[in-house]
């Protein structure tokens, strides 16, 4: 049998089978019109179909070799990734255009390979076409991490189409600007973000729902989540990725320094540092984006709350790196000022006083020309964070972000 999976079915969309529990019961026949999401979620949770199994979107066939594996690593070509960066000759608008369209190309890419991975689709080139995402995106934050950045943090508040996908991008993101400072080559940032794009594929069927829902966890639900670095690692292996250091990075990024983590309970050093990193990324990331049960936490508040509620299972230096790199207010967050305007954080400065772009004045109306503040400036320091929604935000903002319409 076929495990239902989020594609697979939609709300006032008639089934293309009988819908039946693991024993083989039947939960719902063939034609059944789901009328609620509810409805929808029992049966991704809870629902297997016999059959041909659907596609997901955007998944391409690849070849495969006479013996149907995938390609042995030791033949992909990796040699790039033991060479420097050529950053030269770019200038600022394109290396911000560059960096702002490598995290959209990201998402883009990221998708349909996941998903190869997920349905068992053979593809030998899937570990080169990971190593080859996450290199690219490694390149952006090289090229412009403010604009970077910006790409992750601006709006995180709102309603997430892709949360699972988006998450996989953000953590890579965030892992690769530790690893950067903690001066980790090339090829190691390329696997470690590689590794963070892959972490959660062992529950990618119950993630997006898990994101969004609002009921306490059932015993299913936490058996999920705590068997998915196991599952993953699965997954992994059986899509040809050999590379064991990605694997264990994978397997370990829910472990914690003091031995509370999940599955194997490790701590200290015993927990390599790329799985570090991704747990630390992972945790981070998460805070920032609206789930069923709570807002999305501004990036300053979100810092505070993994210090306060999880201080003692991290490891110390790695968060002030973490704090110390993206900061209260990073690129991309919404701010008040000691003036009384609202403005945009748009990139970083020294000791943690960035600088930030006012649109609206201190009587709320929109600015006519926005004005770039230097927060480090008496007048111009921040207050706090500011949430607003997609409709509250003049379209000037994008215009002066360069993100597009």
């Amino acid at each position: 049998m076929n495990k239902i999976e989020d594609y697979d079915v939609s709300c006032n969309s008639a089934l293309l089978w009988d819908a039946l529990d693991y024993k083989g019961n039947l939960l719902l026949r063939k034609g059944t019109v789901p009328k609620t999401t509810a409805q929808v979620n029992l049966l991704i949770r809870n629902g297997y179909y016999k059959g041909v199994p659907t596609k997901p979107p955007g998944t391409q066939e690849h070849d495969e070799d006479e013996t149907g594996l995938a390609e042995d690593e030791s033949t992909l070509d990796l040699q790039h990734l033991d060479e420097r960066f050529v950053l030269t000759g770019w200038n600022k608008k394109d290396a911000h255009r560059y960096a702002v369209a490598s995290v959209e190309d990201a998402m883009k890419k990221l998708d349909p390979l996941l998903w190869s991975i997920i349905r068992g689709t053979s593809n030998k080139r899937l570990p080169q076409e990971l190593l080859d995402v996450a290199d690219a995106l490694h390149r952006a934050v090289k090229l412009n991490m403010d604009a970077c950045l910006i790409s992750l943090f601006f709006g995180r508040g709102w309603a997430e189409q892709n949360y699972r996908v988006r998450h996989a991008v953000d953590t890579a993101m965030i892992a690769i600007i530790l690893s950067i400072k903690q001066g980790f080559s090339r090829r190691d940032i390329a696997r470690i973000a590689a590794a963070a794009f892959t972490m959660n594929v062992g529950m990618w069927s119950v993630q997006n729902r898990l994101a969004i829902g609002s009921e306490p966890l059932d015993d299913t639900d936490k058996k999920n989540i705590f068997e998915h670095p196991l599952k993953s690692v699965e997954l992994l292996k059986k899509a040809g990725i050999k590379d064991t250091t990605w694997h264990e990075e994978v397997l370990c990024h829910h472990e914690k320094q003091d031995g509370s983590g999940y599955p194997l309970g490790l701590a200290g050093n015993d927990i390599l540092p790329g799985a570090q990193i991704i747990g630390l990324a992972d945790r981070f990331t998460a805070l920032l984006v609206t789930r069923g049960t709570r807002d999305g936490i501004p990036p300053g508040k979100a810092l505070k709350l993994l210090l306060m509620a999880e201080g003692e299972t991290m490891e110390p230096a790695l968060f002030g790196l973490l704090t110390k790199s993206v900061g209260l207010y990073p690129p991309g967050c919404f701010v008040r000022l000691a003036s009384g305007e609202t403005a945009i954080v748009v990139r970083t400065g020294q000791d943690g006083k960035p600088y930030a772009t006012s649109f609206l004045d201190a009587d709320n109306g929109s600015m006519a020309i926005p004005i770039q503040r230097d927060t480090a400036e008496k007048q111009y320091a921040i207050l706090g964070p500011v949430t607003l929604q997609e409709d509250e935000i003049p379209l000037i903002v994008k215009k002066v972000l360069d993100i597009g319409d």
